[in-house]
């Protein structure tokens, strides 16, 4: 299995805590959210979509094709905490907000090439174990899977070309959260 990183207890549980309402309440979901894009320019084959909501995107070194002017910041000072802890700057690629309800189950999908990682933080800041949500990624080279529990505040950071899928949660009404930052080793 190639080399995934967890992170737990980076954050105060009061920060996310705080946080959250602002996903909850302010940010602007669709089902917009697609996976394993496959056809130029704009992406829209693809294997599921889910619900999601864009913070940024960077088209290039120089371009930034998607920028969320009021709610950016927050996701740039947890990137930055994230960056400090593992003591590595990273090239920000993209930062999403994904949801998922009861049902809504993730497909196998990858998110990038071998040289970007996935870095993804579980937002929900209460969560029980018997509620599902858990997260899963598969290695080409390995057999069967690896499995991770949803914890609060739990960051995740992978290879982004290695096979991956949320667990929908378990239990009627509750949604859950991820934070997606894809990085270049530029």
């Amino acid at each position: 299995m190639q080399p995934i990183e967890i992170i737990d207890d980076l954050f105060d549980e009061r920060y996310i805590h705080n946080l959250f309402p602002m996903v909850t309440e302010k940010l602007p979901f669709t089902a917009g959210n697609t996976a394993n894009r496959s056809r130029f320019p704009y992406g829209e084959s693809s294997t599921h979509k889910l619900f999601g909501c864009k913070i940024f995107e960077r088209a290039s070194l120089n371009r930034i094709s998607y920028l969320n002017m009021d709610y950016a910041t927050d996701f740039f000072d947890i990137f930055e905490a994230i960056q400090l802890r593992m003591q590595k700057e990273f090239y920000l690629d993209y930062i999403n907000v994904n949801c998922q309800h009861q049902f809504c189950e993730g497909s196998f999908h990858t998110d990038g090439d071998s040289d970007q990682k996935t870095i993804m933080l579980m937002l929900n800041p209460t969560w029980k174990q018997e509620w599902g949500g858990a997260f899963e990624i598969r290695d080409p080279f390995a057999e069967g899977t690896q499995v991770f529990n949803y914890v609060p505040g739990r960051v995740i950071v992978f290879p982004s070309h290695l096979e991956h899928r949320g667990h929908a949660p378990t239990k009627e009404y509750l949604y859950r959260y991820t934070v997606v930052f894809r990085v270049s080793n530029h």
